[in-house]
């Protein structure tokens, strides 16, 4: 039998020295327990021969151990499946419930997956997502993970309120599938203990949307059929991160390829540090730019105002009401783009867009901040003949009651250009406070690289 690792205190080591590497040893009988050899992070990221069970067929794979989430625990001498109920709710799907099944853990392992399929009860359809992905792991070189990784995600995003009632009883919502591929590789940090991280990543989105076609039967007269219409985008991207305790920051540089666009970005987000409650004055600084573009759909601008549901056309995130513009579900949004937390169809562009957002966390338990977002885009000042502003701007107060997770803003000052569009829609105070609701942020992945 061979194995590869270290030996160090298992029932082998009362006859076997030490070593590194592989090593042959003979084993007189066949009946033994199954060992596991190279115990830890090690192991599970890197060594193929890491268990052996000689009475088995798969004598390199693991007893499968079923787990309820609540029962979590890493078990290096099994593979563990995690399973727990799931419910979801949005506008259109409305109630819906599945079951999660995942094997992620905090130790990353090589071939990874979650999967949440939902049943919606008020279409009788199938909802919901999943990915799987295999990570390979250089123990030498300048990289030091390639992982690729497939998602899938069906939601409904509209509720479908055409004229004709029987197209409306026939397909209620309009639903959205995407499948996402994805390259990504990390690079070796200088030192063991180093915070800084750099990446380089690759993703195709392919992305198929319901939606209503017109044909005009005569001048007064036309005809509805539904149907769905395919889109793709290719997006490249370079991340340089420094997680230090005090004062971290994080450097992004995207490109984004649609059909008939090609627009870049670069985002900087730098935490300078307070002494207490783990708090600090965040800055962000955005600029974006359209290299080229031909395309007529305004979707795809750069936005000062952030992005809802309606704006996010990559549906990368999840909304509780993706195309509302009332009530609560309307208020949701995600910050991108310009930063801006209150809600304003000015600064929308094509051409290039600035922005600074600052949010100063008050030096107190309570989750309270305030936040300032300044900017500038392409052709400010010549929307309203008589506002000719070369900066917009807004402030306030911000709830933060989970950071990138759960916070709320409620704006109390804006420049004249906001606010005139603002009076023009009749949007009273209420409708202008907003809240981020990222539920991206508490999945498995992206919770382990906190820890």
């Amino acid at each position: 039998m061979k194995i590869s690792g270290t030996v160090n205190q298992s029932p082998f080591h009362q006859w076997v020295e030490p070593f590194s590497g592989t090593k042959e040893i003979i084993i007189q009988g066949k009946e033994f327990k199954p060992e596991l050899i190279n115990e830890g992070y090690e192991a599970a990221l890197k060594s193929t021969t890491a268990s052996y069970h000689p009475n088995k067929l798969f004598k390199k794979i693991k007893p499968l151990s079923i787990r309820p989430l609540t029962r979590y625990m890493p078990d290096y001498n099994r593979t563990t499946l995690y399973v727990s109920p799931l419910a979801g709710r949005n506008n259109y799907n409305k109630f819906m419930a599945g079951i999660y099944l995942s094997n992620f853990s905090l130790t990353p392992v090589p071939f990874e997956f979650s999967l949440a399929p939902l049943f919606d009860f008020n279409n009788s359809e199938i909802a919901g997502m999943g990915n799987v992905s295999y990570g390979i792991y250089p123990r030498n070189g300048a990289v030091s993970q390639i992982r690729t990784t497939i998602t899938g995600k069906r939601f409904a995003f509209a509720s479908n309120n055409s004229s004709d009632e029987q197209l409306a009883d026939n397909y209620p919502v309009f639903n959205y599938e995407r499948l996402t591929a994805m390259l990504k590789v990390e690079f070796r940090p200088t030192t063991a203990r180093s915070p800084v991280t750099r990446s380089i990543a690759y993703r195709h989105i392919q992305l198929s949307e319901d939606q209503i076609s017109y044909a005009r039967i005569n001048d007064s007269t036309y005809s509805q059929s539904f149907g769905g219409v395919n889109s793709y985008f290719n997006e490249f991207n370079f991340t340089y991160q420094n997680s230090r305790t005090l004062d971290p920051y994080k450097t992004d540089l995207r490109f984004e390829q649609g059909r008939n666009h090609l627009k870049a970005s670069l985002t900087f987000n730098y935490k300078l540090s307070y002494a207490k409650f783990n708090k600090g004055i965040h800055a962000r600084v955005f600029a974006g730019a359209f290299i080229y573009n031909n395309e007529k759909i305004r979707n795809y601008n750069f936005r000062m105002s952030s992005v809802t549901g309606y704006g996010d056309y990559l549906y990368d995130d999840l909304y509780l009401g993706r195309t509302e513009i009332e009530d609560l579900p309307g208020h949701q949004f995600t910050i991108r783009d310009g930063g801006f937390k209150i809600p304003t169809a000015f600064g929308q562009t094509n051409k290039w867009l600035a922005a600074i957002n600052l949010i100063v966390d008050l030096p107190t338990p309570a989750p309270l901040a305030l936040f300032v977002d300044a900017g500038t885009y392409e052709g400010i000042g010549t929307i309203v003949p008589d506002i000719t502003n070369k900066l917009m701007y807004d402030g306030g107060v911000a709830v933060i009651i989970a950071r990138d997770i759960l916070e709320v803003y409620v704006p109390l000052f804006k420049s004249k250009d906001i606010t005139r569009n603002l009076d023009t829609n009749g949007s009273k105070f209420i409708d202008q406070i907003r809240f981020v609701l990222n539920l991206n942020n508490i999945a498995p992945a992206v919770l382990r690289k906190k820890f």
